[in-house]
């Protein structure tokens, strides 16, 4: 940059110009357009250094950035950047010189053409390539703020990179601490915009537009969830953020339903689902939306959460809502394995017996298990008390056919002796009727 400088003033000194920024530059108008033709020819031509030499004589002659078009300083920009990664080896003093120019040229640019776009591009380039100027950066990006929704997806990304790259990595570990919210806070109103950007895009008539823009901006809102999970960890910041974000949430349905689909995925990332702020979400994405799924998830939920008559009630909502044979199959497996840990085996056993597919070889074992459950308490004797175990094995057996990986003798060291079996009037090969469960079994 140092050289750039010295050369213009060099330049303009011998076209008679003032280095007094306060003076009247009246350029040599075809001084001016002779330079930016060779600069301009010899960079079409790949001749990358005559080019940059015939640039900055056009800048000098031509008057500096007052007298000079967007279209010029891009030019610039694309040159140097040429010269930095094609023309000069890494490490070199010429590519270091390139390099430190580049942000000069966004700087003239800027006198020349001032434009939100420019500043969030300059900005960018900053970021990108890892300049210490953090204070030039945010004073850059202060842009997105006022375009908001208009942000172009890139630097909504961007912006939040910087936030974590130069702000919260290169502070001290209390700082940290403090900078985490305000990094959380930062995430959801980048978010809005993205959000905002991609109602907007509704309106957009040319279909490939529309689609990149899409794209583009759900990249955006991605790429912000990425960091915002690598930078926050704690249960309780995440939970009082995400708290204030559900008291904050619209009232139209649909605007409402949106937002919460979207931060119980964010809180999925953040795997806290066992916090009361994730039920508080799903339960409200049930009330505006009942789905089959969504009850099979509040009641998967409460299973893990350790509420099982919470996950009963939400398996059962599922089942009324449910219209197919093979998704009313799997919830009753779930139902069942409920009535289990809550151990009532009767239930349990009435439900697992309406489970087929693949989840029907564990719902045999729940049946066994829940026979021999009840066994002491189902009989008017002990040897209809221990016949349950015949009906209980029967149970296993059936598991075993189907693959499930137990034994078939399971329980058979419960069943009658062949005593007990005489005195009470039976043969091996008999059927035996279990009255409590409705069952016959053969004895054995």
């Amino acid at each position: 940059m140092k050289l750039n400088a010295f050369m213009i003033a060099f330049l303009m000194m011998l076209n008679g110009f003032s280095q007094d920024s306060s003076a009247s530059l009246i350029p040599n108008e075809d001084e001016c357009n002779r330079y930016k033709s060779l600069y301009y020819t010899y960079l079409k031509m790949g001749a990358y250094e005559d080019a940059r030499s015939f640039w900055l004589k056009a800048y000098a002659v031509c008057g500096g950035p007052k007298h000079l078009t967007d279209g010029f300083f891009y030019n610039g920009r694309l040159c140097y950047q040429f010269l930095r990664d094609s023309v000069y080896e890494e490490g070199s003093i010429e590519r270091k010189q390139v390099t430190d120019s580049i942000p000069w040229i966004y700087e003239q640019n800027l006198i020349a053409a001032p434009s939100a776009l420019l500043n969030l591009k300059y900005a960018g380039y900053l970021v990108e390539n890892e300049s210490s100027n953090v204070a030039r950066i945010d004073e850059l990006f202060k842009t997105v703020d006022s375009l908001n929704q208009q942000t172009p997806a890139r630097y909504i990304g961007l912006s939040f990179k910087h936030l974590i790259q130069n702000h919260y990595n290169k502070a001290s570990q209390q700082d940290k601490i403090a900078l985490k919210k305000e990094i959380f806070e930062r995430y959801f109103v980048l978010i809005d915009y993205a959000n905002g950007a991609i109602v907007l895009n509704e309106e957009e008539e040319d279909i490939q537009t529309k689609n990149k823009q899409l794209k583009d901006y759900q990249w955006a809102k991605n790429f912000l969830s990425k960091y915002i999970v690598l930078v926050i960890s704690e249960p309780e910041l995440i939970e009082q953020q995400m708290q204030k974000q559900f008291n904050q949430l619209p009232a139209d349905p649909v605007l409402r339903l949106e937002q919460i689909n979207e931060h119980v995925k964010l809180l999925e990332k953040f795997a806290v689902q066992k916090t009361e702020v994730y039920r508080k979400y799903i339960y409200a994405s049930l009330d505006l939306k009942p789905t089959v799924s969504g009850y099979v998830g509040v009641g998967n939920l409460e299973m893990t959460n350790g509420n099982t008559n919470k996950a009963i009630e939400a398996y059962l909502k599922a089942l009324e809502l449910s219209t197919t044979a093979e998704e009313q199959s799997d919830i009753n497996y779930w139902l069942a394995q409920a009535y289990y840990k809550i151990k009532s085996y009767r239930k349990t056993f009435s439900t697992a017996k309406k489970v087929t597919g693949e989840n029907q070889k564990n719902a045999m074992i729940l049946c066994g298990n829940s026979v021999a459950a009840l066994a002491n308490d189902c009989g008017e004797s002990t040897f209809k008390r221990e016949a349950n175990y015949w009906l209980a094995n029967d149970y296993y057996k059936k598991a075993a056919s189907l693959g499930a990986d137990v034994k078939h003798s399971q329980f058979l060291d419960r069943v009658p002796t062949a005593e007990e079996c005489f005195a009470n009037g039976v043969t091996p090969g008999d059927e035996y009727l279990i009255e409590c469960w409705g069952e016959k079994t053969i004895i054995r």
